[in-house]
């Protein structure tokens, strides 16, 4: 059974909804191989099956995200025994977040958000933004759910960046981010290759 709902794109800023909806798949019921011109996000409700993306197969499993990036060639499909259902949305972006960037996401109550998706059907004339929002809202789990991209260095040098006109000093630079002041200029010396001090000069 498939169901396409209605949406309008409206070129909104950011993460732009072109369409949406869901699908329980007959058995073997596959797509492609084809090259779309939009991202696409496929979430497992249920079933199992398999995708191809750049060559390399995937087993998709319930829970799991399986994605699809414009202009890569790709293609799926459901399980012979027990076939998938899933919850799909596609949308245009100019900047895509980096969590969309791998072939199959997998995060614990990801499933909520798609779920929250469906009730885009409550909305006439803002299904468009509540999608948007919806995709906001998965960007934020998943990115939370991922591992920590801002290390003790990497927030010790925005913090020079932004303040070192305001003649910071490297003992203010080493209690922001919680560290000792020798244990924190040894690791960045180290991790860098040019001491805090310097770093700061320059």
């Amino acid at each position: 059974m498939h169901c396409n709902i209605i949406v309008i794109d409206e070129n909104l800023h950011g993460l732009n909804p072109i369409q949406f909806g869901r699908e329980t798949c007959a058995p073997l019921h596959d797509y492609g191989p084809a090259v779309r011109t939009h991202w696409l996000l496929h979430y497992v409700v249920s079933g199992f099956g398999k995708f191809t993306r750049e060559g390399v197969t995937y087993e998709v499993k319930p829970g799991e995200i399986f994605v699809i990036p414009p202009y890569i060639e790709t293609y799926y499909q459901a399980d012979a025994i027990k076939p998938w259902k899933y919850i799909w949305i596609g949308f245009t972006t100019e900047d895509v977040p980096e969590v969309f960037r791998q072939p199959i996401i997998s995060c614990p109550n990801i499933g909520t958000v798609f779920h929250e998706m469906l009730s885009c059907t409550k909305f006439e004339n803002g299904r468009s933004a509540y999608l948007s929002s919806c995709l906001w809202k998965l960007v934020s789990m998943l990115s939370e759910h991922g591992e920590a991209k801002s290390s003790h260095i990497d927030l010790s040098i925005n913090y020079m960046n932004s303040d070192y006109a305001n003649g910071i000093t490297i003992q203010q630079i080493a209690d922001s981010i919680g560290l000792n002041r020798k244990y924190f200029c040894s690791l960045f010396t180290k991790q860098i290759g040019v001491s805090p001090s310097e770093y700061l000069i320059h």
